[in-house]
C-alpha cells in the first residue's frame, strides 16, 4: 500500500467499509469475510480498530496473499496496477488459505 500511495508509512490504512459490504464488493460471504478478518487478527497479522486496519507482519502478509510488487509497477508483462488478474480466482484462494 506504500507503494501504491495509500499510507505514509506502509502499514496501517483506513477501511470504511462493513464486513458485509466488503463480502458484497469481493464476491464472498460476510461470514467468510468475518472468519478471515479473525484468523489474521488471532495469528497477529493485522488489528482492526474503529475502521483502522494496522499491518502487523506486513513480510507474512505479503506471502499468503502471493503478492508481486512488480504488478503495481508494470513487471515484465506490461501489466501495471488495475491490470486483471490471470485466472481471476486468486482472490479466493488468497482467502480460503487463511
Amino acid at each position: 500500500m506504500r507503494l501504491a500511495g495509500r499510507t505514509g508509512d506502509g502499514t496501517h490504512f483506513d477501511l470504511p467499509l462493513t464486513q458485509a459490504l466488503l463480502g458484497r464488493t469481493l464476491g464472498l460471504s460476510a461470514v467468510h469475510v468475518n472468519r478471515t478478518m479473525q484468523k489474521l487478527r488471532s495469528e497477529g497479522l493485522i488489528t482492526l480498530v474503529h475502521h483502522t486496519v494496522t499491518l502487523l507482519d506486513l513480510p507474512q502478509l505479503r506471502e499468503i496473499a502471493e503478492f508481486d510488487p512488480a504488478y503495481l509497477h508494470g513487471g515484465s508483462d506490461g501489466a501495471g496496477y488495475g491490470a486483471p488478474v490471470p485466472g481471476g480466482h486468486e482472490r479466493t484462494v488468497m482467502m480460503s488459505r487463511l
